[in-house]
């Protein structure tokens, strides 16, 4: 399949799908149990290079945690 097809019925097309703002959980265990951490994450999907690719960022925080 050529790249131009791709974007606009293939694989490529199902990435420009996941691109936007999302939020979330994120969750951290050290051992099995309840986890130590339990905040939001908020990540950021890009296409970049033409739709080529997605560029992800994101930003949580994690509890101190002592053992």
């Amino acid at each position: 399949m050529k790249f131009q097809q791709s974007v606009i019925d293939g694989p490529h097309a199902w990435l420009q799908q996941l691109t936007g703002n999302w939020h979330g959980t994120n969750k951290t265990w050290f051992e099995p149990g309840e986890p130590v951490s339990n905040k939001p994450i908020e990540l950021v999907a890009s296409s970049v290079l033409d739709g080529y690719f997605i560029q992800c960022s994101y930003q949580s925080q994690m509890q101190e945690h002592r053992m």
